[in-house]
């Protein structure tokens, strides 16, 4: 049994038709019933393997072969949209095609043979992987302002406010039975707590200061560049050094020993922009920094398949004169 690929040297895109001919050749005289093929890719590596692939296609054409005689079967199997075929340091994603043949008298014989599945260049983001989530990506990242902080008292001084209510509604305050308004005055306290826990913990982070990034361009593709801005607005007088901007590719996988998963990770990619800062700070003042990074070409693009990934972040990064530096992370998408 043989497969014959039209395709030189077995390679595709993600959604292509794979045109070929199946080829039997009878050492002895057998019928053949019914012939299968599927196309299969499987992940090898460190991390959890997954598998899928296409629906099997059934050449259902019986035929009696005499001995030395030969007959083909053409065919055409549709990929799927993704995953695109990968080589990585953690992980792996390889396709294969695969056929056996349903005969009588004898064993089925069966082949597989190895194709190469990629993502087609200027794809969007339906190559980036069955598990590639779109939602983790918002399609406009601007700076975020400063009612953020008032959100949070807001926030807070809603949740207190209403278990202050339910506590001064379910007291029986006609009694000075303590036994009856335990309940109540916990209520009512913890309230207050959180309400008072929420505007402490918002005005405490305004002192902190903010730092912020902002990404033009979220969905880029490879070879163009990233536009970012990063900025920092000082809550409080302080000694800064430097405003960090890093961009990074790298591969995750879910390692799974026992009943414990843990997440490895591998860098493919980083690249940093750096400003200097005036050594003081001073309260409500801000610093900040453009810059345009272009994608590697030939760095891999966005993917996600299960518990395999290869995610891009921007990281923004303050480094302050004492303390430990302050990162925030925001995810982009990189497309083929």
């Amino acid at each position: 049994m043989d497969v014959l690929l039209e395709a030189e040297n077995a390679e595709y895109l993600c959604g292509d038709t794979v045109r070929g001919i199946v080829a039997i050749r009878a050492l002895e005289p057998v019928l053949v019933l019914n012939i299968s093929l599927d196309a299969r890719w499987e992940t090898s590596g460190q991390g959890i393997a997954q598998n899928g692939g296409t629906e099997q296609l059934h050449l259902d054409e019986e035929c009696r072969l005499a001995a030395n005689e030969e007959r083909q079967w053409p065919f055409e199997l549709q990929l799927p949209p993704s995953p695109a075929g990968y080589e990585g340091e953690l992980f792996s994603v390889r396709w294969e095609l695969h056929a056996v043949a349903d005969t009588s008298p004898g064993s089925d014989p069966e082949i597989t043979i190895p194709i190469r599945v990629h993502a087609p260049p200027g794809a969007g983001d339906t190559v980036l992987g069955p598990a590639y989530d779109p939602e983790s990506v918002m399609d406009e990242q601007p700076l975020s302002p400063a009612a953020n902080t008032s959100r949070l008292i807001i926030a807070g001084c809603l949740v207190g406010g209403f278990l202050i209510f339910v506590g001064y509604m379910t007291g029986d305050w006609r009694y000075a039975e303590l036994s009856r308004l335990i309940g109540p005055i916990a209520l009512i306290s913890v309230g207050v707590l959180v309400a008072v826990g929420f505007t402490a913990g918002a005005i405490s982070a305004m002192k902190r200061g903010r730092l912020e990034a902002a990404i033009e361009n979220p969905f880029v593709q490879r070879g163009d560049a990233l536009h970012a801005t990063v900025r920092y607005t000082a809550g409080r007088t302080q000694h800064v050094e430097e405003l960090v901007l890093r961009v990074e590719a790298r591969e995750s996988v879910t390692v799974r020993t026992g009943s414990l998963s843990n997440l490895c990770h591998h860098t493919l990619f980083e690249l940093e922009r750096m400003k200097k800062l005036p050594e003081i700070l001073s309260a409500g003042s801000s610093q900040e920094m453009r810059a345009s990074i272009s994608i590697p070409s030939d760095i891999k693009h966005t993917y996600a398949v299960s518990y395999n990934i290869v995610e891009w972040r921007l990281v923004a990064r303050l480094v302050p004169s004492r303390g430990a530096p302050v990162e925030r992370v925001y995810p982009f998408v990189v497309l083929p």
